[in-house]
């Protein structure tokens, strides 16, 4: 299964400002998705889309996701369209003494679902009349498993996948694009429409690494193998595990009192340990700092089977060894295996802060 980054379209409608039949190109200039992400985590980022306007042609876009089924992105993702240089050419409609199709750009438009009803074109005409391939005359989603240039790319053949799928949106905005490419415009020769799609998303439970995939097209043409009419573009995710926070039991609670720093390994590299370290660091008395990274019957954790949690109550200034006059300003901990070679924590200096209750 090949990527596919750049691609071409061809919408026929009635001429406007010239006869020309030339396809028009669709690329994706850019997706700036996250190469990683943590787990149940919410993830936003821009698909840049180009379309170069070298044909006639009107039709919604289509904006399609592949992602793991359980992230339900039809319930859990939100679309939203906005334009650059969509009125760019509105002067040459005046010139003709006709009615620009767009006075304004499009900001924010919240894509909405396709329906399940919907299935893309029995037949596309381009060069030649394009019919009776699997893709045509199918739901969309199910169309862009079954074009051969789209599938579900690098993933084909990789171990550990999760279940993969399609999921597919439209602009609620009907398009009409005017061919300007012999039109000599020499006031704005730009022949580019652009198009930033931002994606909010959240991730889904289970840690993984496969290919995203995202594609786009318009909806008179659908993803029709051999006939150039869309852009797809595939990109690498692994979904880390995500360790809960620290719990605190009290959960109001002070510096200087004894407390229980409560750890949940549940899908973190420590889900399997048959110990783990309590470990961190403590400032104190205007910027000093004292540490513990070593393992040992000090910081090792009990194991808490009926809540599946480990437990250590401590007492800070006697965990970090501090004086008995030191004034804690700030705790952070993290947790370790045996080895120290696995650590949980949450990228911060020194792990997870804990914040003491106000005076």
């Amino acid at each position: 299964m090949k990527t596919i980054n750049k691609r071409t379209i061809l919408r026929t409608a009635a001429a406007v400002l010239l006869m020309t039949a030339v396809v028009g190109c669709l690329y994706f200039d850019g997706i700036n998705q996250p190469e990683e992400a943590d787990a149940n985590t919410v993830i936003e980022y821009d698909a840049q889309l180009r379309i170069q306007t070298l044909t006639e042609g009107t039709g919604r876009l289509v904006f399609a996701i592949l992602a793991p089924v359980d992230w339900d992105l039809a319930s859990n993702a939100t679309l939203t369209l906005s334009t650059k240089n969509l009125t760019a050419k509105n002067h040459l409609y005046e010139k003709n003494g006709q009615t620009p199709p767009f006075t304004e750009e499009i900001t924010g438009e919240v894509l909405e679902l396709m329906p399940e009803t919907e299935k893309t074109p029995a037949t596309v005409e381009s060069d030649k009349l394009v019919s009776g391939l699997p893709e045509q005359d199918k739901p969309w989603a199910e169309a862009l498993e079954l074009c051969s240039e789209v599938g579900i790319g690098g993933n084909e053949g990789l171990e550990n996948v999760p279940e993969l799928k399609w999921v597919v949106w439209r602009s609620k905005t009907i398009f009409t694009i005017t061919d300007d490419s012999d039109s000599n415009d020499t006031d704005n020769p730009e022949i580019n429409i652009y198009a930033t799609v931002h994606i909010k998303l959240k991730t889904g439970m289970t840690p993984s690494t496969f290919y995203m995939g995202y594609a786009y097209t318009y909806d008179q043409w659908g993803f029709v193998t051999k006939n150039a009419r869309h852009a797809v573009e595939f990109k690498k995710l692994t979904v880390n595990p995500k360790a809960m926070p620290p719990i605190i039991k009290p959960s109001t609670f002070r510096y200087g009192d004894i407390f229980a720093v409560q750890f949940i390994p549940f899908m973190t590299g420590l889900e399997n340990a048959q110990d783990v370290y309590l470990c961190g660091k403590a400032v104190y008395n205007s910027g000093q700092v004292a540490e513990v990274t070593e393992r040992s019957d000090k910081n090792r954790m009990e194991y808490i089977s009926a809540q599946q949690l480990f437990e250590r109550y401590i007492y800070p200034k006697e965990f970090f060894g501090l004086p008995a006059d030191a004034v804690i300003e700030e705790l952070r901990f993290y947790f370790t295996d045996a080895t120290g070679e696995i650590a949980v924590h949450n990228n911060a200096s020194g792990g997870y802060l804990l914040e003491q209750a106000a005076e």
